[in-house]
């Protein structure tokens, strides 16, 4: 799969009080972007490079990576069929992320020092991103890069970092209160006999509709932070 670019915006983010240093590249045309996983060395190659002229301009920012609450707060000029890659600094990662428009499309790479974010807009000119960054405690950059065509590794990391219910703040609104089996199944990631065998367990809690199971958003949130390690386990089986 891949993607047409016109522009990219690559920050390389440090610790306050150093600024954002920001490398903006110019394709003057559009190239084709292969959508690939693992290192960002990856998707980023030379045979990119060479595709097609280009300009690129490195400038530091005015503003530091982090504002004086320590979130992260960027309003990106891409354009239409615009990449912005984030690289955090080293032993970081996001946390709590919320991106709009709701059509970008949201992705992790690494390298060998630091863990990548990309976002890739196809019609809006411009990305809001909102974020926490915290210390990677659990190893996610390592685990990434011994693991580089693990896709439901990644798509697990990337999901465990939006915000609030790992779906979005802008999405929770509509999640209902009270799901079937399937809306709470695709809400935790898992197989529809995988929750019916936690909640026959008593794993998870249900209740019962007459005949039909139903799930509270607040008992599968309770759930999920009380067990991360199930998550995570079906979060790396899920395709």
């Amino acid at each position: 799969m891949s993607v047409l670019v016109k522009k990219m915006v690559y920050d390389i983010g440090c610790l306050p009080p150093d600024p954002v240093v920001r490398h903006t590249i110019d394709f003057n045309g559009i190239i084709e972007f292969p959508l690939v996983t693992g290192k960002i060395e990856n998707m980023i190659t030379e045979d990119i490079l060479k595709s097609g002229s280009f300009e690129v301009k490195t400038r530091p920012l005015k503003t530091t990576l982090l504002n004086t609450a320590g979130i992260m707060k960027n309003i990106i000029k891409v354009g239409s069929e615009g990449f912005y890659f984030l690289e955090l600094p080293p032993n970081k990662v996001l946390d709590q992320v919320v991106v709009m428009p709701e059509d970008v499309i949201f992705d992790i790479y690494c390298n060998n020092r630091s863990l990548l974010y990309s976002f890739y807009s196809p019609e809006e000119d411009t990305i809001s991103i909102t974020a926490k960054v915290i210390d990677d405690d659990e190893g996610i950059k390592n685990e990434l890069l011994a693991n580089l065509g693990d896709i439901p590794l990644r798509q697990y990391y990337i999901k465990r970092s939006l915000a609030s219910t790992k779906e979005g703040l802008v999405k929770e609104r509509f999640i209902p209160d009270v799901m079937d089996v399937e809306k709470a199944a695709g809400y935790l990631g898992i197989s529809k006999q995988t929750l019916y065998n936690w909640a026959s367990n008593g794993k998870i809690k249900s209740r019962h509709a007459g005949r039909l199971l139903r799930f509270k958003k607040d008992d599968l949130n309770n759930f999920l932070n009380e067990n991360p390690t199930v998550k995570k386990k079906s979060g790396r089986k899920r395709k």
